[in-house]
């Protein structure tokens, strides 16, 4: 067991990850508090609650409609270069924010502009980011990688969540968007400390006008997906968590205070009830992988998140909701391994296409996410969503088992 733990922070070990795991984590600390002082911000220059929605809408689209391209720019530059030129960018979108409030001009739109423009670097660093460790990193240290990544963004956004009601009530929402835009500037410094002989450049192709190359491109990472279709479920699966991640945070507010009636203290402690439980899934993850092996462990921790959603929807109290929100935490890590194989199962040079063109399918099922969302709360109870999430992931995994179970079966008869 302890070889194994050491095993599992050989990881930090890779010079060009333990700067890429430093950034981040800075990094997800501004992006922590910059929802909150979005939030805030939105409804003290409009009055009305639903202007959060429309900041949310404006964050979505850049997904919808840029992904696809977004990838060939992903697959044709320097990846480590791209990632800091993105975090420059998303540093100076959000210092405009304080600018115009100093200046006494700044209006709602200027926040939904901020809002499109900063998910408009995520739809580019993300991407670039995942390209790059999957350059740097051996094969084998993947899962460790993702996991450590996941455990960066909880860490970072657990601090940064719960600092950001202090610093707006102590000071200034703008005094988190400086501390915001500092953080993204951290991370592009140590991007740039990554050593630079270790990243090898992306394919380019060589043939016809700049045009012409790109739209080549572009319909070369489709015909990749088109001709390697066992990665269309492993992406699928990725999906299917990211449907719920954006499910449960859009609902988890109102179920706390309108159903369960916990107050804003109890909101604060079932929210952080799934970081915390997100945290310790992703240290844990790889080394119970490593004894159990990937597939049992995939299929396990499936099962286990339909049953967690399942517990959550009978929440009775605030402590019943932590505990299930925690759990879900825990088995929501599953997605990392899900994650890790659609990674292996596609070539490098053409990881930045691939992910961005199934991320056009995620950035529009978020989109209906929140909206079903907004309209689904009125008719139904937020346990019977809860509830018939569960069920789906149950069912769901009764098909994923089915080609593992065929698989053991064959084994067996060939053994005999």
């Amino acid at each position: 067991m302890n070889e194994l733990i050491r095993e599992r922070f050989e990881i930090l070990r890779q010079r060009p990850f333990l700067f890429y795991f430093i950034g981040t984590t800075v990094s997800m600390f501004g992006t922590g508090m910059q929802f909150i002082a979005n939030s805030w911000l939105a409804i003290k220059l409009t009055g009305a609650s639903f202007s959060v929605a429309v900041v949310l809408v404006c964050a979505a689209i850049p997904g919808i409609l840029l992904s696809p391209f977004i990838g060939v720019f992903v697959d044709r530059w320097d990846r480590r270069l791209l990632s800091v030129y993105m975090d420059l960018f998303r540093a100076v979108i959000v210092l405009a924010i304080p600018i115009f409030w100093w200046l006494g001009q700044l209006q709602p739109w200027h926040l939904y502009a901020m809002a499109f423009f900063v998910a408009l670097g995520d739809q580019v660093y993300n991407p670039s980011t995942m390209a790059l460790i999957r350059e740097v990193i051996p094969k084998e240290m993947l899962l460790s990688a993702n996991s450590f990544s996941s455990i960066a963004n909880q860490i970072g956004g657990l601090i940064g969540a719960s600092a950001a009601g202090l610093i707006i009530t102590y000071s200034s929402p703008m005094v988190i968007m400086i501390l915001n835009a500092s953080t993204f500037i951290f991370s592009a410094f140590c991007l740039l400390a990554m050593r630079r002989e270790v990243i090898r450049p992306a394919r380019i192709t060589d043939k016809g006008g700049a045009w012409t190359k790109f739209w080549g491109e572009l319909n070369d990472g489709i015909t990749y997906i088109r001709f390697h279709r066992e990665i269309i479920p492993k992406y699928l699966m990725v999906l299917l968590f990211i449907v719920i991640l954006r499910t449960i945070n859009v609902i988890i507010a109102p179920f706390a205070l309108n159903e369960l009636k916990v107050g804003t203290n109890g909101f604060g402690f079932i929210d952080a009830s799934f970081g915390v439980g997100a945290l310790i899934g992703g240290l844990v993850l790889p080394i119970v992988s490593r004894i159990y092996g990937d597939k049992p462990l995939m299929h396990l921790g499936l099962l286990s998140l339909a049953f967690s959603l399942i517990f959550f929807s009978l929440s009775q109290n605030m402590w019943m909701a932590v505990l299930g929100y925690f759990l879900i935490g825990i088995t929501f890590q599953t997605r990392i391994m899900y994650l890790t194989e659609a990674l292996k199962s596609t070539e490098l040079d053409y990881q930045g296409r691939v992910y961005s063109t199934f991320n056009t399918f995620f950035s529009v099922i978020s989109l209906v996410v929140y909206i079903a969302m907004g309209f689904l709360g009125e008719i139904l109870s937020y346990r019977w969503i809860y509830a018939v999430q569960g069920g789906i992931v149950a069912i769901i995994w009764v098909f994923a088992c089915k080609p593992y179970q065929r698989k053991n079966i064959s084994t067996e008869i060939d053994i005999n």
